[in-house]
């Protein structure tokens, strides 16, 4: 689980347009908040307390990393930690019960999907203005497109562990993380727009998703 966390954070720092130290930093930060995680989270913590204190400890970290010179761009360090924190499997699930009509339900989770992602940014916030980080986003190149996929993939890898998926079915993690990106990319490079890159992309792997879950049971 631990391993999961770095390789979360890792390739998706480089995939932002972090540099190596970043993604370094990045990737200390998070086996950090893998022991917050571990020692602090359960069910007696208010969730969005927890969150708050967990964005804030990121934040910090970030900016003390950079200062001490361990990392050279704060933003790109939180940009790959704040991907631990995201409440994407709570929101998909939100869809998933409205679609299947159980309206009340799927509206709760959506709310606290919301709250949860506006605590996350109260948490780096506060961090950014106690320490003086600023709200900085750094003028990088960004990656090839190569490089893009690669990383993608490898972070996809890295959920599939956060998630406690089987070893054996982490090189299927690899290639739809992979073919997800390519596909924005594709889409992107036909039909500039975000929205139908997005959805092109999503569409995708889920497809692919559906075919792999029947294939290898």
């Amino acid at each position: 689980t631990a391993l999961g966390y770095v390789l979360s954070v890792f390739p998706l720092t480089l995939f932002f347009g972090g540099s190596v130290p970043d993604a370094l930093a990045a990737s200390v930060i998070a086996l950090l908040f893998f022991g917050i995680d571990r020692f602090l989270r359960n069910t007696q913590y208010n969730l969005f307390v927890y969150t708050l204190f967990a964005s804030f400890v990121e934040g910090s970290l970030a900016i003390l990393f950079v200062q001490l010179g361990l990392g050279e761009h704060a933003d790109k360090i939180m940009i790959g930690d704040i991907m631990l924190l995201i409440p994407g499997l709570s929101l998909c699930n939100a869809v998933k019960d409205i679609l299947h009509k159980d309206n009340l339900t799927g509206l709760g989770r959506m709310v606290e999907a919301m709250m949860v992602t506006l605590f996350i940014a109260f948490g780096f916030y506060i961090a950014s203005v106690a320490l003086g980080g600023g709200m900085v986003n750094s003028d990088l190149p960004e990656p090839s497109p190569a490089a893009q996929v690669i990383t993608s993939a490898v972070g996809c890898v890295g959920f599939a562990l956060y998630f406690l998926a089987k070893p054996d079915k982490l090189p299927l993690a690899f290639f739809g993380g992979g073919l997800a990106w390519a596909l924005y990319l594709l889409a992107y490079r036909f039909y500039p727009s975000v929205f139908a890159a997005n959805a092109v992309a999503a569409a995708g792997v889920c497809l692919y998703s559906e075919c792999m879950s029947r294939i290898v049971k």
